[in-house]
């Protein structure tokens, strides 16, 4: 946590709110020393838990959010000898932010206690182990995963689901315990599907799901530091050449530039592997893809093999496994639905295929 020592809350002016009124009547005229932390999105629900627990709300503002629980607009609640204030939002900011100021008599004990609550957090914290997108922090709506390849599948799965199974091994051996990994190849062959079947193989695991273009640059080290937190972490990170595109091509990229400080280990990334999908991988600028420590391992997405696109389609085909899907949709839209019998010429890879 970031600590901030402040001069406490100020009340505003005109009528006094029934937050104001509770503040002073809690405080007094007591002069205490304060700290003061921001409270970020992944955490308000879990201070909310906390506080709930373990102490006595003196007033509080609840709101709901409807994915992971109820958390504080502002409240004032007492926790042994300590006064901790949740602050009403500030109308006047240009960006809205919720703090947390901890009041007590000795100025060594509020480290200890926000210490304490940054350990619980971690701990207890209703995102260890869950599935959620970055930045939005919301949980996905997750479609079927489909892996085509056994050889493939051979080869993600020893760089992913086995490497979290051996964690413990791999630290007594002091082998390092982080890993990039980059699912590359031409669109619709299933690298968003694989990634699926490594969060559905790994529910005990915080599984972190980003879009990169939707990430600006200062978004980068909140990401690694939720995955930091709440480690062993998986950062699902689609569409990668969105954000580590050649210099050359690009310019300065500001979100590359964060991506490999973070993939660097500023901070320990122990315990964290980073899967990144691209359908360019030429792109990729050669620092982030041919650098070792961030993507050592690269894996090729090819077509399906014939067989498998067989047993989809009903005939054997050098084709995408989108492609697939959308000759099997279109089988059912003539065969099903129209009652026609559907057939498949050779020119029909380049047509608009229904579903």
């Amino acid at each position: 946590m970031d600590y901030i020592y402040s001069d406490g809350y100020v009340p505003r002016r005109g009528k006094k709110s029934k937050f104001d009124v509770a503040f002073e009547s809690v405080i007094g005229k007591r002069k205490l020393k304060h700290i003061e932390t921001p409270i970020e999105d992944f955490q308000k629900v879990d201070f909310y838990r906390f506080f709930k627990k373990h102490g006595k709300i003196i007033y509080s503002q609840v709101m709901l959010d409807k994915t992971w629980g109820h958390f504080f607009k502002e409240a004032i609640i007492t926790y042994g000898d300590f006064i901790a204030v949740i602050h009403p939002d500030n109308e006047m900011a240009f960006e809205k932010e919720r703090y947390l100021t901890v009041y007590h008599r000795q100025e060594s004990e509020l480290t200890k206690l926000l210490s304490e609550l940054g350990t619980w957090v971690k701990k207890n914290s209703i995102f260890r182990g869950q599935q959620f997108t970055f930045p939005d922090l919301e949980k996905p709506k997750m479609a079927k995963a489909y892996f085509t390849n056994d050889s493939d599948k051979k080869l993600v799965e020893e760089n992913t689901v086995l490497f979290f199974r051996k964690l413990k091994q791999l630290k007594a051996r002091n082998i390092k315990t982080k890993r990039g990994v980059i699912l590359y190849g031409d669109p619709g062959n299933g690298k968003t599907s694989i990634c699926r079947w490594i969060s559905k193989s790994l529910p005990d695991v915080t599984r972190i799901w980003v879009t990169t273009w939707a990430v600006k640059g200062r978004h980068i080290h909140d990401l690694f530091e939720i995955a930091r937190t709440f480690s062993p972490s998986i950062i699902f990170m689609e569409d990668i050449d969105t954000a580590g595109v050649s210099r050359h091509r690009a310019g300065i990229n500001p979100v590359l530039g964060r991506l490999l400080n973070e993939m660097d280990g500023i901070n320990t990334n122990d315990s964290i592997v980073v899967v990144a999908t691209t359908n360019d991988i030429a792109s990729l600028d050669r620092a982030i893809a041919n650098r070792p420590g961030r993507f050592d391992t690269k894996i090729y997405i090819g077509n399906p093999h014939p067989n498998v696109v067989k047993r989809i389609t009903g005939h054997e085909d050098d084709i995408t496994l989108a492609e697939a899907f959308r000759r099997k949709q279109d089988r059912i839209y003539y065969e099903k639905i129209l009652g026609r019998k559907y057939r498949q010429s050779r020119k029909q890879e380049s047509l608009h295929y229904i579903g």
